[in-house]
């Protein structure tokens, strides 16, 4: 790696611990997101991707919930 390249931050090498230092109430954000789907979206969500999602702490649940996540 060049000197001039920039590094990423290591927490990328720990999602576990940005859930910790970053984590949110996970039910309220899953209620937002269907809102925003029901209101936003041209027709029923039913797959969903979402990159960079850490530790999987929202896609697990959506999982749940019954949509196909990645």
């Amino acid at each position: 790696m060049s000197t001039s390249a920039k590094k990423r931050p290591e927490w990328y090498d720990y999602p576990e611990y940005y859930d910790l230092g970053f984590q949110e109430d996970t039910p309220k954000e899953i209620e937002f997101l269907q809102q925003a789907f029901e209101r936003y979206a041209v027709g029923p969500v039913k797959r969903i991707i979402e990159p960079a999602c850490g530790t999987g702490r929202l896609v697990f649940r959506l999982a749940e919930l019954g949509y196909d996540v990645a």
